[in-house]
């Protein structure tokens, strides 16, 4: 976001996330996941890639005996920047 003047407008960035919870640490905000057929959809889709391709497989979208659930991260350019930008290189 810093170098490329392509998204020198950019406001805010997002994606979907089946592990949200580790995303906070670097300054996301989670929010649920709508419309409910949506994130369905994406539970059911990031469930198979998951059990499919990770080592530890169906263990790894699991957690404490519950399925994982994907969320949207969202996170500001500004808090994206401060600890991600030049300024905090070299700190």
């Amino acid at each position: 976001m810093e170098s490329d003047p392509r998204l020198a407008g950019v406001a805010a960035a997002y994606g979907v996330n089946l592990l949200p919870g580790s995303t906070i640490r670097v300054g996301f905000e989670i929010r649920e996941l709508t419309p409910l057929w949506r994130r369905r959809r994406l539970n059911w889709w990031t469930g198979r890639v998951g059990a499919k391709t990770h080592p530890r497989g169906r263990d790894r979208i699991m957690a404490d005996g519950e399925r994982r659930q994907v969320a949207e991260v969202w996170i500001s350019r500004g808090t994206c920047m401060g600890p991600h930008g030049s300024a905090s290189r070299g700190s």
